[in-house]
């Protein structure tokens, strides 16, 4: 089992994982993100990303990017081989104190966080939306879209009720098998949310992730 060498923690200057952990599947190449949680095993600085802010008198929106990984069933193969995606879970919140009023969700690689840095900071979706996919094995493939979107807030003043919107964009990632769509997310990301998780994820390891494949027979 090939091990690959651990990035560097841009925070202290040594390796972000200490050692990676053992797998009872095999695995031919072992990443030195397997089973990462996104932080420095070192010094314990987090690439995780984590942002709040105030959309209304008492309504919050909070966005997460945590280190996740996911599995593609390879049906090819068999039901226990896999292909595993390496990258971030996405998540937005609307809150109003502990109630949530609107939840978005998705998952993204390492390479599609990259690509969509790339469009993001090109401002390629100011001329329309953007798509891309690539294959998973010879049955199944992602695919990923973005499209500038609007979130529709009720945001109440002192005297009246007043409608508001939040201008941004929204990611759209499904897996198809056969033509079909078997798996669908999407997340709702705002203009100031996005620029704050460029900047962020500047030379981070959250994009740099491999994926691999996974036998458990």
């Amino acid at each position: 089992m090939k091990k690959e060498p651990s990035p560097i923690c841009r925070h202290c200057g040594k390796p972000i994982r200490k050692e990676i952990p053992n797998s009872w599947a095999i695995i031919p190449t072992r990443p030195w993100n397997f089973r990462w949680n996104g932080k420095c095993e070192s010094c314990g600085y987090t690439y995780n990303i984590y942002h709040e802010s105030s959309i209304a008198e008492d309504q919050t929106r909070i966005v997460t990017l945590v280190a996740a990984s996911h599995k593609v069933l390879s049906p090819i193969f068999s039901h226990d081989t896999f292909s595993v995606l390496s990258g971030v879970d996405v998540e937005s919140k609307t809150m109003k104190g502990e109630q949530c009023l609107n939840e978005d969700w998705t998952f993204l690689s390492g390479s599609e966080l990259k690509k969509i840095i790339e469009v993001i900071s090109n401002r390629t979706l100011e001329s329309g939306d953007f798509s891309f996919s690539y294959s998973i094995d010879n049955d199944q493939e992602r695919v990923i879209s973005l499209h500038r979107d609007t979130l529709w807030i009720d945001a109440p003043s002192t005297n009246y009720d007043t409608d508001d919107f939040l201008f941004g964009f929204t990611i759209e990632t499904s897996l198809r098998k056969g033509g079909e769509i078997s798996e669908h997310k999407s997340v709702f990301l705002t203009d100031i949310e996005s620029e704050y998780i460029v900047k962020m994820l500047k030379d981070s390891p959250l994009h740099e992730q491999w994926d691999f494949s996974m036998d458990c027979t």
